[in-house]
């Protein structure tokens, strides 16, 4: 069956291994899993124009926007939602967790192929 990379990125976020660490870090079997970003990474030794760019981030935090120091607009946004179905978390999908109200959001890297001590780990 071929699965598409979109679908595919989703699977791999729900491995047993990756659900047993969130659910551990978070306390919680109660875990969804999305994609936000993906990037290929591909070998630069000999090929210095693939070299990532420095300081490579691929997450997003649309809250650090807003001026909102003490987090009061964040809090009162959050606190207003309520999901009748599973697919309505969307709507705060890249926020990644307002302490004030007791959600936590963790996020991690995949790897698709073994990793060597020289790469990072």
């Amino acid at each position: 069956m071929l699965v598409s990379g979109l679908v595919k990125s989703i699977l791999n976020r729900q491995t047993p291994a990756l659900d047993t660490a969130f659910a551990t870090v978070l306390g919680t079997r109660k875990l969804l899993a999305n994609h936000d970003r993906y990037a290929l990474f591909r070998p630069a030794q000999m090929h210095s124009e693939r070299e990532t760019m420095t300081n490579l981030h691929l997450d997003m935090n649309p809250w650090i926007y807003l001026q909102d120091t003490d987090n009061s607009y964040q809090i009162s946004v959050l606190s207003r939602l309520s999901y009748k179905r599973d697919n309505d978390w969307i709507t705060e999908n890249n926020e990644p967790g307002c302490s004030a109200i007791g959600e936590r959001h963790v996020q991690g890297l995949v790897n698709l192929t073994d990793n060597l001590e020289e790469d990072g780990g």
